[in-house]
């Protein structure tokens, strides 16, 4: 198969300097709540409520879920992304997130999520300022000066002032004491570099006083899977920089960039499908191929009707590394959506990443479609395929794809049901998907010297937001 276990991101920071050059804006704002409740993926477990303490107690919080307004990208550095936003939260100080707008980086912000915390009342974050990988890159590239500190959902906010010095500084935000999800650090001025522009920001550690009990164990599995992320983006950069890159189906990297906005209509009363159909609609002359958005629509208002439960097979099985500006679905990404900055890649824990139908064999099965089904057990995926048509030819054109995927929260694991409609073109490639959470994203090919290769794409994640394009 052209792709199976996606390779996590991670790297070092590299010691050369670097030019630079602007990456994707900022990312979309979420639907409101009303409209998430709706569209997301369904909960099939639970986890239990979070113990509450009598007094409040402070504890560390880790992170594996950061996003950014933006972060430097440049052709030399584009294997490794030395400056993604997870780079803030690694405890290595000669890594650092750096923006990457054309600017010195006042308005840019990084948003950090965290596990909640119920009668969240105090914040205390300990910041190491700019590129403190030496005293020179420090000096050469912008720092913080007033950097605004927002919680959510509260959105209680305070602007603290850092001094232009290495090392550790503390800011200290109080808000009514109520949930924490997120932090936000958005930057209000900064020190100017004296050779660079670019705006950094090298490590930061979150404490927050609250009453939810702590489990250190569970945070430290956020610190390992961080730490995780870096080793095996260094083990993808070797292959995207060595000769067996020109097998791959993808190319070393792209960006998403953020375009206008759509004009969002609800899609209730429209069917189970509503919101997805909606969101269908509005990327029609957006880039996204006719035929197969008249498909999925189809699929999507007949609810399947005909469809047959299939087993799928991947043949042969290709280790897809994972490269800026794409993403492979793990759980969570079936769940949150996956980076902004990435356009996620549909895939399964055994078939690997569905992005060609010529590799997938598939065996009719008995059985019901999926998502009516009541229970769901983690890890398991389960297709459907329409019924083959006269003169329709061999290459499978659509399948649906319910998989159930689980979430380790503090308190223990939530389970939930999640699905997509995947179109392939004529010949295998995967050209759109369609769900969950009301997105619809599309991918365009163009022939390599050795296949197919994923060339360029948009996104949309609900009616309303801005049409993403893959660059």
């Amino acid at each position: 198969m052209c792709a199976l276990a996606a390779l996590l991101l991670a790297c070092n920071s590299k010691d050369a300097e670097k030019s630079p050059e602007p990456a994707a804006g900022k990312g979309p704002t979420p639907p409101p709540a009303a409209k998430a409740a709706e569209i997301a993926p369904r909960v099939v477990d639970a986890p239990p409520p979070p113990k509450l303490l009598e007094q409040p107690l402070e504890r560390r919080l880790y992170s594996d879920r950061i996003e950014a307004s933006s972060f430097l990208w440049t052709d030399w550095n584009k294997f490794q992304e030395n400056y993604h936003p997870n780079y803030i939260l690694d405890g290595d100080p000669t890594t650092a997130w750096v923006e990457g707008a054309d600017s010195s980086g006042a308005g840019e912000w990084v948003r950090i999520h965290v596990s909640p915390v119920e009668g969240a009342a105090t914040i205390r974050l300990r910041v190491q300022n700019g590129y403190q990988k030496s005293k020179a890159l420090y000096q050469k590239n912008a720092r913080l000066k007033k950097v605004e500190v927002v919680a959510l959902p509260s959105k209680t906010a305070q602007v603290a002032e850092l001094k232009d010095a290495m090392g550790w500084q503390e800011i200290t935000l109080a808000q009514p004491a109520g949930k924490l999800e997120a932090i936000e650090l958005r930057a209000k001025e900064v020190y100017e570099g004296s050779k660079y522009t670019d705006l950094c920001v090298s490590d930061l550690e979150i404490y927050v006083t609250g009453l939810t009990a702590d489990n250190p164990a569970f945070e430290k599995s956020k610190l390992d899977s961080l730490l995780d992320w870096k080793k095996n983006r260094l083990a993808a950069a070797k292959i995207l920089g060595g000769a067996q890159a020109g097998d791959l189906p993808v190319l070393p990297g792209y960006k998403v960039v953020a375009g206008e906005e759509t004009r969002g209509r609800s899609g209730s009363g429209g069917g189970p499908y509503g919101e997805l159909v909606a969101s269908l609609e509005l990327v029609k002359g957006q880039g996204a191929p006719a035929d197969a958005v008249a498909k999925a629509t189809a699929a999507l208002g007949d609810e399947f009707k005909g469809w047959l439960r299939v087993q799928v097979v991947a043949r042969p099985q290709l280790e897809l590394p994972e490269v800026d500006g794409l993403h492979a679905a793990g759980d969570e990404e079936m769940v949150y959506g996956g980076p902004e900055q990435a356009l996620v890649l549909p895939s399964a824990a055994t078939q690997g990443v569905l992005l060609r139908s010529t590799n997938l064999s598939t065996f009719d099965t008995k059985g019901k479609n999926p998502m009516q089904e009541t229970e769901c057990k983690k890890g398991r995926s389960e297709f459907m395929r329409p019924p083959r048509s006269g003169g329709s030819g061999p290459a499978l054109r659509e399948l649906l794809h319910v998989r159930c995927v689980s979430e380790e929260t503090r308190e223990g694991e939530a389970t939930y049901m999640a699905w997509q409609v995947l179109e392939f073109d004529g010949d295998g490639n995967l050209v759109l998907v369609a769900g969950p959470n009301a997105t619809v994203t599309w991918f365009d090919w163009k022939k390599g010297d050795k296949g197919a290769v994923l060339a360029s794409g948009g996104r949309l994640r609900y009616p309303g937001a801005p049409i993403e394009k893959l660059q």
